[in-house]
């Protein structure tokens, strides 16, 4: 092995020989950094049951994460959002981003301070059995 430092390689690769490309981890190149114990995590999964309707018209957030990093980091916010859980009717998918259209908008996003989950719908599709989940990750990196 000529190259030292810290490996895990990916399965089926031996870690002596794996290059950069065949390992989930390599001290060559950085990798993401996520906080840990914070009050409000830093990743976790988001479940939000809607016991009504949104108000219509209005961009609301869902969920506020002060991170006072003082600058936008990178992150990343799985969206799974389905608009009847009794009758399956439609799923929405996305990454920081869902929606249909101009009637509904489901974002994950950070500002300088904040890390939000917000959603503007103007078509009722948010009802006592829609349900959403945000799986969601703040990483400690300027995202710009």
């Amino acid at each position: 092995m000529s190259d030292y430092g810290f490996k895990v390689s990916l399965p089926g690769y031996d870690v002596g020989t794996a290059t950069p490309e065949q390992c989930a981890v390599h001290s060559s190149y950085p990798t993401f950094k996520s906080r840990v114990g914070q009050s409000l995590p830093h990743f976790a999964t988001l479940d939000v049951d809607f016991t009504g309707t949104i108000t219509q018209n209005v961009t609301q957030n869902l969920y506020v994460v002060d991170h006072n990093y003082g600058y936008i980091p990178f992150t990343f916010g799985g969206i799974v959002f389905l608009t009847s859980v009794a009758t399956g009717s439609q799923t929405i998918t996305g990454n920081g981003r869902a929606g249909v259209g101009a009637t509904l908008e489901i974002q994950a996003y950070s500002t300088t301070n904040q890390f939000i989950v917000s959603i503007y719908d103007n078509f009722n599709y948010t009802d006592a059995t829609s349900r959403l989940q945000v799986s969601y990750y703040i990483f400690a990196e300027n995202g710009t």
